[in-house]
């Protein structure tokens, strides 16, 4: 998300389909994410976005034993077809990671001091 600005309910609607990754004189990946609230058109990524997408796909690809993967698959949380639980848990991490970090809390001066997704 940070690499993409996509919101995070979009997050639980991204198949691979949706992502090509673009070499030219600057490598990034466009996603053409179904048009939602918060946009309708391709989003163009920053370069980091193709590295850590690299990875998921690497690591997909060695779960399935290096079979091919569906290009409706979902990049998160496949194996969760009810995706509104797929996007609890990508929450659920983050509210952990928020935790283990230190960074749930914002400085005292924010109105809203508490860290969401």
């Amino acid at each position: 998300m940070v690499n993409s600005y996509i919101r995070p309910t979009d997050l639980k609607h991204m198949q691979h389909r949706h992502v090509q990754v673009v070499r030219r004189e600057f490598t990034y990946l466009r996603l053409m994410l179904p048009p939602s609230k918060g946009h309708s058109f391709p989003i163009t990524t920053m370069p980091w976005a193709v590295k850590v997408y690299e990875r998921i796909r690497a690591r997909r690809l060695k779960a399935s034993g290096g079979r091919d993967i569906p290009i409706n698959e979902y990049v998160f949380y496949p194996e969760y077809p009810n995706r509104d639980y797929a996007l609890k848990q990508i929450q659920r991490q983050f509210e952990v990671l928020l935790a283990v970090t230190g960074l749930r809390v914002k400085g005292v001066k924010d109105q809203d001091n508490d860290r969401t997704l």
